[in-house]
């Protein structure tokens, strides 16, 4: 009996020490400070437009000829996106403020990266650049630089085009 008392004794001891051992693994709370840390900056939104009153769902779908839902609203307002039901037609609508140096300096990045596969796109904003392969515009006006790409298996090289810049006039005659 005086054994068990012992070995008891022992153990209880042995769970106290593991738990002293445990206690000290805590971390200290963090020192609580007066000083009230940079100031917090507000951030305006990335666009002054809300794009959703750019396009409307049937004004896309007239300039593809398929019936498209949407927009799905992406990129902090930046994108919008509509699809067929099927999603084999879409239409992508993205607008960001920017100068017109910065557009020439990403423009004249993509001419590189592309090689000849782009054109002109004459007579739609300040400056304009079709990339076929991609079914892309790039359009230049007024502070601001869209990008339209439309994707249909319905269409091809120039009736892309057609689309792409019909969508990109209803755009910029809201700007």
């Amino acid at each position: 009996m005086l054994k068990k008392l012992v070995a008891g004794a022992a153990s209880c001891l042995l769970c106290l020490g593991l738990l002293a051992g445990l206690a000290g693994c805590q971390e200290a709370p963090a020192p609580v400070s007066s000083d009230p840390g940079p100031d917090l900056v507000s951030v305006p939104p990335p666009l002054s437009i809300d794009m959703t009153t750019l396009i409307t769902a049937e004004q896309a779908s007239q300039a593809v000829g398929a019936e498209l839902a949407g927009p799905e609203v992406y990129e902090d307002g930046t994108w919008l996106h509509f699809a067929s039901e099927d999603a084999q037609t879409t239409v992508d609508v993205h607008l960001n403020e920017t100068t017109r140096e910065l557009y020439d300096t990403q423009v004249e990045l993509i001419k590189e990266s592309v090689g000849d596969g782009w054109e002109e796109a004459a007579n739609l904003g300040e400056t304009a650049l079709w990339l076929p392969d991609n079914q892309e515009l790039l359009v230049y006006t007024a502070g601001y630089m869209l990008d339209v790409s439309v994707d249909s298996p319905e269409k091809e090289g120039e009736e892309e085009l057609v689309a792409a810049r019909q969508i990109a006039a209803l755009v910029l005659e809201k700007l």
